[in-house]
């Protein structure tokens, strides 16, 4: 059986290698005669380490069967359509109509979902390889960077009244932060 190595690598053991053998007993012994506590030490230096994503392709199976479907659904989505408010606070015209529900004007989440969005794209372009998600993620990025050169000074939010509100905010003013749950029929994007 391998033996695990001072840096959790697993490496084939060598005749005379376990403690027990050292000492004049035979491994198997050793074995039924080990405290907890050296199972426990050689248990903690076996530990799973994680891999790039762009380390592992799924090829089949239910895993790859998700990995489509999310896959389909964040190509259905609009760029353009979270980042209007952006561009709208910015003074710059939106490219397409907002979505609303949890993204909606007004509300504090308002542009929230662009963050996340750019998150996915930039998982699953790492994920499968897929050039469209990377291409999405290029541009959300181009998109914010105009907005903060618009802003002048770096700031970038789609909140309305978004400087004011983290003025507030870092005066320790977090009365108006709480999130109302919207109706469900008003949830973001199905209401459109």
């Amino acid at each position: 059986a391998p033996a695990p190595a001072g840096d959790g690598a697993a490496r084939p053991s060598s005749p005379g290698s376990s403690r027990a053998e050292a000492k004049g007993r035979p491994a198997a012994e050793a074995s039924e005669t080990a405290p907890a506590k050296d199972l426990i030490d050689r248990s903690a230096r076996l530990a799973a380490r994680p891999l790039p994503l762009d380390a592992v392709r799924l090829t089949g199976g239910p895993l790859k069967h998700a990995q489509d479907l999310i896959a389909r659904y964040l190509l259905q989505l609009e760029p353009d359509r979270m980042l209007a408010y952006y561009r709208i606070r910015a003074g710059l015209s939106p490219r397409a109509e907002p979505y609303d529900g949890w993204d909606g004007d007004g509300r504090n989440l308002t542009g929230h979902i662009a963050g996340h969005y750019l998150s996915a794209v930039s998982l699953m372009w790492a994920a499968t390889g897929d050039t469209r998600f990377k291409q999405r993620a290029d541009y959300i990025v181009g998109e914010l960077a105009e907005v903060q050169k618009r802003h002048g000074d770096g700031y970038l939010g789609a909140l309305a009244r978004g400087r004011e509100a983290f003025a507030e905010v870092s005066k320790g003013n977090t009365a108006d932060w709480r999130t109302p749950r919207p109706r469900p029929e008003t949830v973001w994007p199905h209401s459109q």
